[in-house]
């Protein structure tokens, strides 16, 4: 892969994680945040 895309993985991946989130290591566009639940929500969304 180019460098630019490494580096651009890099920032992703340190700005997630200092933001509470948590890679998934089989994917690496894929996080988990675990640090605040929230309540369901039945509201309905306006798909465009």
């Amino acid at each position: 892969m180019p460098d630019s895309v490494l580096a651009n993985r890099a920032l992703l991946r340190e700005t997630m994680v200092r933001h509470g989130f948590r890679p998934i290591r089989t994917e690496w566009w894929h996080y988990y945040f675990s640090g605040k639940s929230f309540p369901l929500s039945d509201m309905l969304w306006k798909c465009y």
